[in-house]
């Protein structure tokens, strides 16, 4: 076995752990349940995180009975307990504990206002201005007071503003003041060391890290006035370490006045010191501290505009946790850059891991192929702990609705989650590994942005994302591997190295500036001396103007910079290959969708190529520099390692892979020849077309939704049916009392049990047809459906041909909610009008789309057989599919299972085909959209799926909305 798969493992670290969303009561058997679907998942942990709906008391006697349940049957199992440090996001207020302890714990902001304030408690004088019309900023002498003076021009008012408690997000309270390193070691007295004393002792062992959410400057997007963070101890710091007083520039922060681009870049470079000091280096020190890891992510990460809004910058927080982190949302793969700020940290820093929240709002049709597509441009860019977004302790009432997809027991297709979790768990191990191969270091321009960031306008600072995010994009699909640096790093870790640029343990031998408006001084006097040296910088689109914002010392940035070319973005990865000793280029059709990782692990280098096309093949033509012979392809399910066909030429191993949409591949590249791959003979000189009608083998059971309610109508008995959110909130705006009556056609009585499944079906009085019901239990276990809120109501007998009518009543109280219902049983479900009626079992289906086989609504496993007659039995045979609407698929022949259609390629090897008759049986797992929704929406799919979708009476339809579940072009291939 290579060196390369020597003591591999895929132990619990190296595999996905998600946020495990406690949002209800909370019970210890339950936790250890949960768990236990997990394991059986291939998940290696969990990350135990307080959500929306959360009942029992956060950090209260029955949480940490739970966390200790948890994390206990986490070390029996060998899995990891993460913690996470919030009741809900952004951390840092510890569920209202924090601010409820005075004014001086929540947030504060520096504010702009033409008019007196009222002063007090919360708004305090810090200066006012009068503006003459030829523009020139005048002091006044008296704070915020009426201004009295004479002739034209504009009085302005600063005031330090403290925020209220109420915010029913922060759970009453407010968020809190992160400048003030006193508030964050409250946070870390209410938060941790409260977890110290209850688990402890696994600190470092199954508990390996605790993440921390979103924490940010003050949430300066509620402010009604312009507003920018502020604490009271800031003009302080400010002034030792700028230099000077910051009081009489603050209006140059808001508006251009004075020299704005130094005062605003000193500003919020302090203020991003003070964040990272205040709040990062602390946690960071405690968790080193008390054996354990500190990771998660930062708010807005992605843009230069998002950045100095919410955090002043992302990557000098990274280096104060142990795992940095990223968030990643939607079903996209878009803004690589948050992937390249944590990974260049981790590598220059020496960290070896690097994780992302990945998943949240792709919506619950999001399957397997889209996981492992998203999961490999991670692993591509340099993340290897992955955290699924979002495992449901509880689906009841809005929870359900919580940023999905629910990737948990609940969906049809989670069992088939183990093999992908393998996989990821393998790969992510192996990117763990030895060294990251880069070349070239871009410096990032974050810190222009502080130069020109005003609230009152923030399309300056916006102007810089878009050629930031070009020049990364730019080098990415050139295959131009690179690190960002940032430059209070650089000035911390930043050195030469003989000829080479030196951060950290990372090494370049070729810098580029992009557009920038500023550098750091000490970036300068780095870049001249790495000029003279012999190092090789690239300037794109035009040099930089400041240093430290301001004209004033840029004689070092003209010297620095003299020699450099400055070049169209167009040219740029021409102008680095002709100076770079870049170790891969890939060539090819779509070649630019393609991302490399490349690893150097001693003997050998790893090779991780992945095909960032969700609909396109790709075939890479790889070259790789350096002195390696031989390549290898390395199988992630067996861990075996089969030769590829390579050559050498020029200093230079060459291959090709060719790879489907969405596909990947992992390289060892050695000195040694691995083993040869048996050569099998190739199916495909006939080719079956098995589309079109199969016959329904099994089923489980299907189900209507009813998400349409009459409630009661003051001036007529009931009202005409309406969406059941809307009616909730009709029903709690009218009184104490809630009625609704969920309706639904029935065209064939079904001949089996049938069940309405209703979310806290205990609370509610129930009339179906006029028969009292009610919630039993079977075998002395709740009956549920999909989850265990929804409780099953047998009305087995009572439902009659014709117009069926179930008829709730209960108390409104503060845990009321109305939700949809679900008939289930062995039925169909087919299109009548603009509504559905229950109908017959469907018996054959077309396979492209089940949906429209009197299945609309269907939520689980359906196997559909198709027989195959063959003159001969074959030498060789393969399944294949050009696309699976589906969330997994098995292929079944003549009773024996063969493999499974995960993600593309769509194909399974076939055995135990014969002459004659053939059984094929096609296994498909649905997924939660189509039962769960969004149903009703007007445009395309929706990508990005959060809790307003449901509810968006903006995009509102009364039409249906399903997503196609089935298979598109499957064929039989023999030889």
């Amino acid at each position: 076995m290579p060196a390369s798969m020597k003591g591999r493992e895929k132990g619990s670290f190296y595999r996905e752990a998600p946020f495990w969303s406690w949002n209800g009561v909370l019970d210890a058997a339950e936790a250890r349940r949960q768990i236990d679907e997990m394991a059986a998942g291939g998940w290696g942990g969990f990350f135990m995180h307080a959500r929306p709906g959360l009942v029992t008391e956060y950090m209260g006697k029955k949480w940490m009975e739970v966390v200790r349940t948890s994390v206990a049957h986490a070390k029996k199992l060998k899995m990891c307990a993460y913690l996470y440090d919030e009741n809900r996001w952004p951390s840092g207020f510890a569920g209202g504990a924090v601010p409820k302890k005075g004014a001086k714990y929540r947030g504060k902001w520096l504010i702009l206002s033409e008019n007196v304030l009222e002063k007090g408690p919360r708004f305090k004088p810090i200066a006012s201005f009068r503006i003459s019309s030829g523009g020139k900023a005048v002091r006044l002498p008296e704070d915020c007071a009426a201004d009295t003076g004479k002739g034209p021009g504009t009085t302005y008012h600063l005031y330090q503003y403290t925020m209220g408690l109420g915010d029913e997000w922060f759970l009453g309270s407010s968020y809190v003041d992160l400048l003030d390193p006193d508030v964050t070691r409250e946070f870390i007295a209410q938060t941790h060391e409260k977890y110290k004393a209850a688990v402890g002792k696994d600190f470092g062992k199954t508990i390996p890290a605790i993440f921390t959410d979103e924490p940010s400057l003050p949430r300066l997007s509620s402010s009604p006035w312009p507003a920018l963070p502020w604490t009271p101890s800031l003009p302080r710091v400010f002034k030792d370490r700028r230099g000077y007083d910051i009081i009489p520039h603050v209006l140059s922060l808001f508006l251009p006045c004075g020299d704005f681009h130094k005062a605003r870049y000193d500003f919020y470079r302090t203020v991003t010191e003070m964040f990272v000091e205040g709040y990062m280096k602390q946690l960071y020190d405690w968790c080193e501290e008390n054996s354990l890891a500190l990771t998660g992510h930062m708010m807005a990460e992605d843009r230069i505009s998002g950045q100095t809004r919410w955090i002043g910058a992302a990557m000098p927080h990274y280096e104060y946790m142990q795992i940095p982190g990223m968030d990643h949302l939607d079903r996209n793969i878009e803004s690589p850059t948050t992937a390249k700020q944590v990974s260049s940290v981790a590598d220059q820093l020496g960290k070896k891991r690097a994780l992302s929240e990945l998943y949240g709002c792709s919506g619950q049709d999001f399957n397997l192929k889209g996981r492992k597509w998203i999961a490999d441009w991670h692993l591509a860019l340099g993340i290897n702990l992955l955290n699924p977004h979002l495992w449901l302790y509880s689906m009841q009432g809005r929870r359900k609705r919580d940023f999905p997809p629910t990737i948990s027991s609940q969906q049809p297709h989670w069992r088939k989650s183990k093999t992908l979790s393998d996989r990821n768990a393998t790969l992510s191990y192996l990117l763990s590994r030895g060294k990251r191969v880069v070349d070239v270091l871009a410096v990032h321009p974050v810190e222009s942005g502080w130069c020109v960031k005003t609230p009152l306008d923030e399309a300056a600072v916006e102007k810089l994302d878009k050629p930031f995010a070009a020049l990364v994009d730019t080098l990415l699909a050139g295959h131009i591997d690179f690190h960002f640096g940032d430059e209070s790093l650089l000035a911390k870790y930043g050195s030469l190295d003989g000829s080479a640029f030196k951060v950290g343990q990372a090494r370049y031998s070729v810098v580029v500036v992009p557009e920038c408006l500023t550098l750091r001084y000490e970036t300068a006097r780095l870049l001249g001396e790495f000029s003279a040296a012999g190092g090789k910088v690239i300037v794109v689109g035009r040099r930089p103007l400041l240093v430290d914002g301001s004209r004033s010392g840029t004689s070092i940035l003209r010297k620095a910079l003299a020699g450099a070319p400055v070049v169209k973005l167009a040219g740029l990865v021409q102008s680095v290959r002709s100076v770079s000793a870049a170790p891969v280029e890939i060539t090819g059709r779509n070649a630019s969708k393609v991302l490399y990782h490349l690893r150097d692990i001693g003997d050998e280098e790893v090779l991780f190529v992945a095909n960032t096309d969700y609909d396109k093949a790709a075939t890479a033509e790889v070259s790789l520099v350096g002195k390696a012979k031989f390549a290898g392809r390395l199988d992630l399910s067996s861990g075996n390692i089969s030769a590829v066909t390579a050559r050498r030429a020029k200093g230079q191993l060459n291959f090709t892979v060719d790879l489907a949409e969405a596909e990947s591949a992992l390289f060892v590249i050695g000195q040694k020849a691995y083993h040869a791959p048996k050569k099998t003979p190739s199916p495909g000189r006939r080719s079956i077309n098995l589309g079109g009608t199969w016959k329904v083998k099994k089923i489980s059971e299907n189900a209507l939704t009813l998400d349409h309610v009459r409630i009661p109508s003051p001036s007529y008995g009931w009202t005409q049916p309406r969406y059941v959110l809307f009616a909730r909130d009709d029903l709690e705006a009218a009184g104490t009392v809630a009625r609704a009556r969920y309706e639904f056609e029935v065209e064939r009585v079904p001949k089996g049990p049938v069940y309405i499944a209703l979310e806290r079906a205990e609370s509610w009085t129930m009339l179906f047809n006029g028969a009292s019901v009610a919630p039993r239990r079977k075998s002395g276990e709740v009956s549920y459906f999909v989850d265990k809120a929804f409780r099953r109501v047998d009305v087995t007998g009572l439902v009659r041909q014709g117009h069926n009518v179930l008829e709730v009543r209960s108390r409104i109280g503060r845990d009321f909610e109305l939700e949809s219902a679900y008939v289930v049983g062995r039925f169909g479900v087919s299109r009548r009008g603009e509504g559905f009626v229950i109908s017959a079992a469907p018996k054959e289906v077309r396979l492209e789309d089940i949906t429209a086989g009197s299945l609309p609504f269907f939520a689980g496993v359906v196997e559909l057989e198709k027989e195959v007659v063959l003159a001969r039995k074959p030498a060789s045979a393969k399944l294949a599919l050009n696309q699976l609407r589906a969330g997994a698929a098995d292929v079944i022949v003549n009773g024996r299972l063969q493999g499974e259609l995960l993600y593309p390629p769509y194909e399974v090897d076939l055995k135990g085909l014969r002459k004659g008759k053939n059984s094929l049986v096609l296994r498909l797992y649905s997924t939660l959209r189509n039962l769960l929704g969004p149903h009703h929406f007007e445009g395309p799919e929706l990508s990005w799926v959060s809790p307003g979708s449901f509810v968006d009476r903006k995009c509102w339809s009364d039409e249906y909305r399903f997503q196609t579940f089935g298979a598109e072009g499957i064929s039989l291939h023999i030889s």
